[in-house]
């Protein structure tokens, strides 16, 4: 079993305040029931955990335009992806979803890196896209620590602070892009 590094990242934290007031948000409360109705038994908690980093930074504003379908696609489609990097030091993958892949359609492109802790990457990774001249649309950064088992696959998502270290990287950027998530390692 893994457990990833110590998080040390104070900037990110977000008062206990914000969060139990967004955690108020409608969005957020069918999101997590779809989750628990809709998740395999052994996975749900991983998955509530991640979700709740996953959308913890987003407005009021966001999460009502995006609603609880999409960000349900959107968190699945991304905690598949970390839980599928194992054991690897980092993984990228850049697509356009679709509903028969991700859940969930075209919202333009998304960049996506998972890694173990990596200080700068997001902002290395939305300057890159800026010397690119390619707008980023929605950042999301989740900072989670995680349990990972001896194959790697995600066991327990535990809050990034003072936990393991590991957050979903995923920027999506590009003329048409809707959504970009970025951050440091799971």
């Amino acid at each position: 079993m893994r457990v990833d590094p110590p998080l040390h990242d104070p900037i990110h934290a977000v008062s206990e305040t914000a969060e139990q007031t967004h955690a108020l948000h409608p969005v957020l409360d069918a999101l997590f029931a779809r989750i628990r109705a809709e998740a395999p038994a052994e996975r749900g908690d991983a998955l509530e955990a991640f979700a709740k980093a996953f959308v913890r930074r987003l407005s009021d504003e966001e999460l009502e335009h995006h609603g609880a379908d999409l960000l349900f696609s959107m968190v699945s489609s991304a905690f598949a992806f970390a839980d599928q990097r194992g054991n690897e030091p980092s993984a990228v993958r850049v697509f356009v979803p679709t509903d028969a892949d991700e859940g969930y359609g075209s919202v333009g492109t998304i960049v996506e890196t998972n890694t173990d802790d990596s200080p700068f990457l997001v902002d290395s990774v939305s300057e890159e896209l800026a010397a690119r001249e390619l707008r980023v649309r929605l950042l999301v950064h989740p900072v989670v620590g995680t349990v990972r088992d001896k194959r790697g696959r995600i066991e327990r998502v535990l809050s990034g602070r003072g936990s393991g270290r590991s957050c979903t990287t995923c920027t999506s950027s590009s003329e048409t892009s809707n959504r970009c998530r970025s951050g440091r390692g799971t």
